[in-house]
Parts: C-alpha cells; structure tokens; sequence
C-alpha cells in the first residue's frame, strides 16, 4: 500500500514535455517547440518539400512570464527569436492554439512578427 501511494505521489509531481508544432498558413514554414526546462529548443524549418530546405536549431530560454503571457526566446546567432504562449495553452496538449512567433535582426533591430496555428502534446 505504501508503493503505491508513493507512486500516485511521484506521477503528480512529475511533468512531461510539451511538444509543440507550428505552421504558418500563407507559408510551408513549419516550427517546432519543445518546452523541457532547462533542455527547451526550438526548430525552424522551410519544409521538406523545398530542395534548398533550411534547418534551424536553437536552445529556447524563458524571458518572462506574466498573468497572461509566457515569453520565450533565443539567444544565439544573428537572428533572435521569441516566442509568446497563452499560459492556458502551456502544459497542455490541445488541437489548436495560436502562437505569437517574432524575429529580430540582432545588428539592425529589424523585426518581423507571424501568428502561428499549432497544436500540442504532453510527453
């Protein structure tokens, strides 16, 4: 009896992974994000079909969490990404969910901001 409430305690306290995939509706862009802590990355990618497909890997670092909100972002390479998340939608895996998606040219401040549909699950 004392394993397995020691168990049902252990499975309580322990959290997965939420996987997270993206796409952009005008685009075959696709992003993936995978929230793991410490281990959070974020991949971009042109898509398969593109014989030049362009792969982006990065480590995702939290930047700020709000009532609201949860920023995300990059913090390596010329280009910096972010990443905004409803808190609803964190910890979750749902069907659909919009994902504000922002990137800036790290020399020269431009910027350029997508809307996202994605859908999640926990692993």
């Amino acid at each position: 009896m004392k394993i397995l409430i020691l168990l049902i305690t252990l499975s309580t306290l322990v959290f997965g992974r939420q996987y997270i995939q993206c796409a952009h509706s005008n685009t075959w862009d696709r992003m993936v994000i995978n929230l793991d802590g410490d281990q959070s990355t974020l991949f971009l990618t042109t898509g398969v079909h593109d014989p030049n497909e362009l792969r982006i890997l990065k480590d995702l670092y939290l930047q700020s969490k709000g009532d609201d909100f949860t920023v995300f972002e990059t913090r390596d390479g010329l280009i910096k990404e972010e990443v905004e998340i409803e808190n609803q939608y964190l910890d979750r895996a749902l069907g659909y969910f919009p994902v504000t998606f922002s990137m800036t040219k790290v020399d020269s401040g431009y910027s350029q901001t997508f809307e996202l549909g994605c859908f999640s699950s926990i692993h």
